[in-house]
């Protein structure tokens, strides 16, 4: 069971939450979260780079996209709701929530570490070859 509710929390971002409108919110980073960071940024290594850039890079933009990806539950854009004040106290909260969301291989060594299986044609080359398991499929007269 701790695994579970260790995994749960990294799901959510560690529990960190955000002032909005008076009410506290929580940060969740979730796949929906990444996925509409990555349309927006163009990739998650993207959005981090900038976000860790503080002032001198698009901090305000950075803050607003990932308060929007992680509170969408609410009756208002949550984006309406930020105190420009508190930018960041918003910051020092999405920073460590999205590397806690973060899996734990990097995407770079995540794409390099594993060719994609080819699909299956019938042939019993594509299979027999691919596998390092030593198994192989019966051939049609064993």
């Amino acid at each position: 069971m701790e695994i579970v509710q260790h995994d749960a929390t990294k799901l959510l971002g560690g529990g960190t939450s955000v002032m909005l409108g008076g009410t506290r919110v929580p940060i969740v980073f979730d796949q929906e979260a990444f996925v509409l960071i990555e349309e927006r940024w163009g990739s998650l290594n993207a959005f981090a780079e900038e976000l860790q850039k503080g002032h001198k890079g698009k901090m305000y933009t950075c803050v607003r996209d990932a308060i929007v990806a992680t509170v969408r539950n609410l009756p208002v854009d949550p984006a309406k709701l930020m105190d420009p004040k508190r930018i960041v106290e918003y910051a020092e909260a999405i920073g460590p929530a999205f590397m806690k969301a973060m899996p734990d291989v990097a995407q770079e060594e995540a794409a390099g570490a594993r060719k994609p299986d080819a699909p299956l044609t019938g042939e019993l080359s594509s299979t027999s070859e691919s596998s390092d398991s030593g198994w192989r499929p019966p051939t049609s007269g064993e």
